[in-house]
């Protein structure tokens, strides 16, 4: 804000900026809007400000993120989901139990629906005060542009505000609707992802299922078959990845007992490190 307002020069007229335009500049580059309204004269400004931008949008708009979480947070109707909640329980209803994929996809579209909101009364709000505050001027159209522009950080330029108080109303305004726009986006990947992560339809259960399940030929499923299918047919993981830990687990059950236990691995893991340590190459005397 000092160098802004006291030491760099600023557009063809080499003026330094006033309070308002040097806080309105701060919450373009935090934001990484842009306008390209207000740029430095001289190339001692013009490093400067690339510095500032290096370290303003890591530092500043780190803090900034956290103030706006923690805001948000407070506010848990316009979020997608809780910030502190892991994948499981989001995946979970109120009595614990497991939602299926309509439900998923169902509260998804809700959350969707819930992060339109606070993105539309920024618009509104911003629509309102660049099309009646005197000064501004802008129409209906030129400011909904304006706000698209905005609040995706696009930042054309063609239409930015243009008074004392459109410079101090943008920085609120702009630094809200980046963060609602963030708050969509993150509510629409989170539609997409569970969508793309929807299980196949599981077929009913028949005699060709069962001998799809059936690997040992013998007619009769074994619990571990019937888990290895379900899970394989429901993509829940790769046939590779099940098989490397089949053998893992074959490999660690040395006697053939179908289970293992701690003092198993400790010996395998002792004669294992025995073994590397033999391999070493022994330095003898020249």
């Amino acid at each position: 804000m000092v160098s802004f307002t006291q030491l760099l020069a600023f557009d063809d007229a080499g003026r330094s900026l006033t309070f308002c335009e040097a806080f309105y500049l701060c919450a373009q580059i935090v934001t990484s809007v842009g306008y390209g309204d207000f740029t430095p004269a001289r190339p001692a400004g013009q490093a400067f400000i690339a510095l500032y931008i290096i370290l303003g949008m890591s530092i500043v708009a780190g803090m900034l993120g956290i103030v706006i979480d923690e805001g948000l947070n407070a506010l848990p109707f316009l979020l997608p989901f809780a910030r502190n909640e892991n994948v499981d329980e989001r995946d979970r209803d109120a009595q614990g139990n497991h939602l299926d994929q309509h439900a998923l996809e169902s509260r998804e579209w809700d959350a969707i629906l819930r992060a339109i909101l606070p993105c539309a009364l920024s618009c509104m709000i911003g629509c309102a005060f660049f099309c009646n505050y005197p000064g501004e001027n802008k129409t209906l159209a030129q400011a909904m542009y304006m706000s698209a522009v905005t609040f995706t950080t696009v930042g054309f330029g063609a239409f930015h505000p243009l008074t004392q108080a459109g410079y101090v109303f943008g920085a609120f305004w702009m630094l809200l609707g980046v963060a609602c726009t963030g708050n969509l986006i993150m509510a629409v990947r989170g539609y997409i992802m569970c969508a793309r992560l929807a299980p196949r339809q599981k077929e009913p259960m028949s005699p060709d299922i069962l001998q799809h399940m059936n690997r040992s030929a013998d007619g009769r499923v074994t619990k571990l078959e019937f888990i290895r299918f379900q899970l394989l047919f429901g993509e829940s993981c790769d046939i590779d990845a099940f098989d490397d830990a089949s053998q893992l687990f074959d490999k660690l059950d040395t006697e053939g007992r179908g289970f293992i236990c701690r003092e198993q691995v400790s010996g395998m893991l002792s004669q294992a490190t025995i073994k590397d340590d033999t391999k070493q190459p022994q330095e003898g005397p020249q």
